[in-house]
Parts: structure tokens; sequence; C-alpha cells
């Protein structure tokens, strides 16, 4: 088997293959010194003419604002050309920003290398601008978004709601309990001066009928109900009433022209008195709540003392705790008046009315019980006063001819234990019979 080949030394041996690499040219063979020398004489000859004609090009003339642009004569090859500026690549300078600090290849790294390295450098570069300029356009979006959901009601919906807002508003006031104490006072002008045209026998109960038919007297000519009544003083009642009618419509629709003008005001009072009534409704509630919580026995928390034992201690905790989560219940309850609520608690009452018949049946069931079990208990203590009264006249053990009621027992073929066990159940049970009788 042949002998691999092992340098005898690491270092030297990769200072060679360093050197190797770095006499490679893009085509992975190696260079001459004298094409690489060469080519270095080349570029740096080509560096220098560059330089010059960049100086001659700095020296010459400016030309005047308004004259024509100088362009170089393809038949004149010596004239002076004005170099371009070259064009940055802006994905190669943004893959120099990303990567400034990032570790390089060594400096003998061949140039295939070198721009392969570059080349994914810069195609990093590029997906990493394209994340940046994705997340800058959600970023946008978002932004717009976020300022839509501060304001998400359009300023001119926003001015048609409070429009038709403000309208319902001006609706509700005519139906506003306050202005129907003009209607009520009117309604009752009526009815004085019906009654008053009802005195007349002139005037039937169809010509009163007719006036209501057309919406009151205010709005009919009474001269001819005049001419027949023939009485000056009813005409004068009747005029006086008309004018007060009138004199209350008037005022009516003033005080309705006057909340219109001002229905922001309106809204805010209405909704003042609105929240004025629920409170109103709220503290009236508690304090009957006050009057009846007080007499829940069950309901009031008790004192613990320190020298109760553990099991008393944890009884009297849970109840206080029970009480506490009970009366918070009952807080919220007070503060909320949902329809949702309304339906729990008329659930809840129905349910309370369920289980007090079914605790009345319970109590009643417990008690029937009770008097049965004493009852009982009076009989076995009544067995047992009568068992050991007879059991005691004779100290001799009773034999079966000597109580009534006793099977004999066969003396040869019974064990003694079994024999003594058979005439105790025998005693016994003639005892009981005797009680029972």
């Amino acid at each position: 088997m042949p002998t691999p080949n092992t340098p005898t030394d690491p270092a030297q041996n990769n200072a060679d293959v360093a050197k190797k690499l770095a006499d490679q040219d893009q085509s992975l063979k190696p260079s001459p010194p004298a094409e690489l020398q060469a080519t270095d004489a080349a570029l740096d000859a080509l560096a220098k003419e560059a330089e010059a004609k960049a100086k001659e090009a700095a020296a010459a003339p400016e030309p005047k604002a308004d004259a024509p642009p100088v362009t170089p004569d393809p038949a004149k090859p010596d004239a002076p050309v004005t170099p371009v500026a070259p064009v940055e690549d802006p994905a190669k300078k943004r893959a120099e920003e990303l990567f400034k600090d990032s570790p390089s290849l060594p400096t003998n790294a061949s140039p295939r290398s070198s721009e392969a390295f570059s080349a994914v450098k810069i195609k990093a570069a590029q997906e990493v601008s394209k994340l940046e300029s994705a997340l800058a356009e959600r970023d946008k979006k978002l932004a717009e978004m976020e300022a839509k959901l501060k304001d998400p009601v359009p300023p001119e919906l926003a001015k048609e709601v409070e429009d038709l807002r403000q309208f319902r508003a001006r609706l509700d006031v005519e139906a506003d309990p306050k202005f129907k104490e003009f209607d009520k006072s009117i309604a009752q002008t009526q009815e004085f001066i019906y009654d008053q045209l009802r005195k007349n026998p002139a005037i039937t109960e169809d010509t009163i009928a007719a006036i209501k038919k057309y919406g009151g007297p205010e709005n009919v000519n009474l001269d001819k109900v005049f001419e027949a009544a023939k009485d000056p003083a009813l005409k004068r009642i009747v005029d006086s009433a008309i004018t007060d009618i009138e004199k209350a419509k008037f005022n009516k629709a003033e005080a309705i022209k006057s909340v219109k003008a001002n229905i922001d005001q309106y809204i805010q009072e209405r909704q003042k008195a609105n929240e004025k009534s629920a409170t109103m409704h709220t503290e009236a509630t508690k304090q009957e709540l006050n009057k009846i919580i007080p007499k829940l026995e069950w309901l009031q928390p008790k004192a613990i003392d320190e020298k109760a034992d553990a099991e008393t201690k944890k009884s009297l905790e849970a109840h206080n705790s029970f009480v506490s989560e009970t009366n918070k219940s009952l807080e919220s309850a007070l503060h909320d008046d949902s329809p949702e609520m309304r339906a729990i608690m008329l659930t809840g009452m129905a349910q309370l009315l369920y289980l007090q018949r079914v605790h009345e049946a319970a109590l009643a069931k417990s008690a029937a019980l009770e008097k049965q079990v004493g009852e009982l208990t009076k009989q076995i203590d009544g067995y047992k006063k009568a068992s050991t009264s007879r059991l005691r006249e004779s100290g001799a053990p009773p034999t079966p001819s000597s109580v009534p009621g006793v099977k004999p027992i066969d003396p040869f073929n019974t064990r003694a234990v079994d024999a003594l066990d058979r005439i105790r159940d025998q005693v016994v049970e003639a005892h009981t019979k005797a009680a029972g009788q």
C-alpha cells in the first residue's frame, strides 16, 4: 500500500497553496510573472494618461451660458474630451454600506473569488433593499389605516348624522311631555265652553258634536250659534275662553320655536334630565334595599373568635366570604338597569318562589320523619326497659317451658352456644309481643 504524501511542514504547504492561487488568473491558469508585470505597466500608463487629460480639461476655459455645447469632432481625434463621471451602481454602494464591518477575503485571494464574493454581497444588498421597500410600503399603509381609525367617520358623514340628530330632536320637541301641558290647558278650556253651551236650551248635543268634529270652538264660526242662543252673556264667556285657547296655542308655538332655535341646548338638557332620572331611580332603589337587607340574618357577617377551633374559623370565614360576594353582586345589579339584568332578576324571583315551595315540602317531610323517629325511639326504649326488668326477675336462665311461646330445644343435637342464642331470641320475641298487646 503506497504511503500518503504528507507534508512535513503544514505552514509551508499552506503558503505554497496560497501563492499558487494568487498566481492564477480568471481561467484558473497560472499567469507568468512577466505577463503580470507587463499588465501592471500598461495599467499605470493608462492611469497617467487619464490623469493628464483630466488636468487639461480642468485648465480649459469654461463656455458661456448661452454658448452652444462643445462636442468632440470625430475628424479631430486629438480634440480635448470632457471626462464623464462614472455611474455608481446603487446596489454595489448599498452592499458596501451593509457589509462594511463584515469579514473580507484574504489579500492573496484570487480575482474570481473576489468577484464571486462581491456578487454575493450585491445580491444580498438587493434583497435587503427589496425587503426594506416592502416594509416601508407596509408602514405607510399601516400609518394610513391608523389615521383612518382615529377618525373613522368622514367629515361629511358626521355632518349628515348631526343634521339628522338635530332633525329628530326637533321632532321630539313637539312630543315632549312639558309641551303637553299647553294641550291639557286647551282641552280643559274647550270643555268649559261646551259646558256653557249646554246650559242654553237652543244649543243641542248635535251642535256641540259638530263643533268637536272641526277641532274645537276656536276653529268654528259661532255667530249663528249665538244668534240662536240669544244670550249676550254666553257670547262674552265663550269669546273670552276662545281668546284663552288662542293664547295657549301661541305660547306653545313660541316655546317650541325657541327650543328648536337652541336645539343643542335642548338635547343637553334632555340628556341631563335622563341621567338625573336614572340616578334618582337608583338611589331610591338603594334606600329600599337598605331597609330589607338588615332583616336577612344570613346576609350579615359574623365575628370570628380567635379562641375558636380551626373548623369553626373555617366555617365563619366561608360564611363571611359568601356575604361579601353576595353584596358585590347586589351592588352591581343595583347600577345595571339593562334588559338582561332585569330578566335575570325576574328569573331569580321565579326560582325563589319555586324553592320556597320545595323548602316548605322538605320542612313538612322532615317534621313527619322526626315525629316518626321519636315514636320509634320511644317504643325501642320501652322494649329495652321491659326486657331488662323481666330478665332480671330470676338469676336462673329461662327454660323453654317457663317462657310461653318458646319452642323446646333438642338437647342432644344442639350446641350449648346455639341453644342459648336461640333461647335469648325467643325470649326477646315473646316479650316484644307481650309489650305490643
